[in-house]
């Protein structure tokens, strides 16, 4: 997957509910194999808060078995955190045409994450059964803003869903010093999607901020190119990036959920971007 600008947009006039829709029919061909798809046949992912121990175990055991692949192996974690970003060497083949390849700033966002997820979601299940669905988390829940217990301990290496590199998060303007990964919440109004729900058309033909999914662009990876953010791009999908990763005020580097290049190398970014794809939904 390359960044075209050349690729067909969609509509200017589709609205939030035709791409649900049309995202629904797609993800449920993509699962079945089939042209219509049974009720029966659809996975529901559940709010992370809500998942039995074992369930947590099982998201935490697919991660494991990811990170234990050596990262040549397509189905292992480096191997597809590197198709959303990578700083790693691209070396020609199969990983040229699909490392890099994230969208951002354009309404490429949505639809090609929902695939991404998919995707890595069918590797898990693979790898643990397939009984297996990512969860989401809940953040746009007041009382679920706060990082889930298993992502933060044990604080080590024998936890896969850990990582070190989530550091402070201060915003002055805010009067706001948080640190997600050790079990701050985050700031309430950078996660509160509303204003993103008082758009109903899914895109728009200018402005950065007349539409819930974006404006009408090429398909961009990241800044300074990737400018075009629509409202649930900018808020939450954005502040919780920067919230989770914040910066390490000894070396001035940023966390990995910060970076788009290597977000994705963090087990919390599957939770983060399941939820936006729920946010589309509780918008009706």
């Amino acid at each position: 997957m390359t960044n075209s600008p050349d690729r067909t947009p969609f509509s200017r006039f589709l609205t939030r509910r035709e791409v649900l829709k049309s995202a629904i029919a797609i993800s449920a061909f993509a699962v079945t194999g089939n042209h219509l798809a049974k009720a029966s046949d659809l996975r529901i992912r559940s709010n992370f808060a809500s998942l039995s121990e074992d369930e947590v175990e099982m998201y935490a055991e697919a991660v494991r078995i990811m990170k234990s692949r050596d990262k040549s192996t397509k189905t292992g974690w480096r191997w597809q955190a590197n198709i959303h970003g990578t700083y790693d060497k691209v070396e020609a083949g199969l990983a040229e045409k699909c490392w890099k390849s994230c969208p951002h700033g354009g309404y490429y966002f949505l639809p090609w994450h929902r695939m991404y997820i998919l995707a890595v979601e069918n590797i898990m299940r693979h790898a643990v059964g397939d009984s297996f669905t990512l969860p989401y988390w809940n953040y746009t829940n007041k009382d679920q803003t706060a990082m889930p217990t298993a992502f933060i301990k044990p604080a080590d290496e024998s936890n896969p869903l850990w990582m070190e590199s989530r550091y402070r998060y201060e915003d002055p303007d805010n009067n706001v010093d948080i640190w997600v990964g050790g079990g701050d919440p985050m700031y309430w109004k950078l996660v509160d999607p509303g204003d993103a729900f008082t758009f109903q058309n899914f895109c728009a033909t200018s402005g950065t901020d007349n539409s819930f999914g974006s404006t009408e662009g090429p398909w961009t990876h990241m800044p300074p190119e990737a400018q075009n953010f629509g409202k649930i791009e900018r808020q939450p999908h954005n502040p919780v990036h920067n919230m989770v990763g914040g910066l390490n005020a000894e070396t001035g580097e940023e966390g990995t959920m910060a970076i788009v290049e290597i977000a994705a190398n963090d087990p919390v970014f599957f939770l983060h971007h399941g939820k936006d794809l729920c946010i589309i939904q509780d918008s009706f």
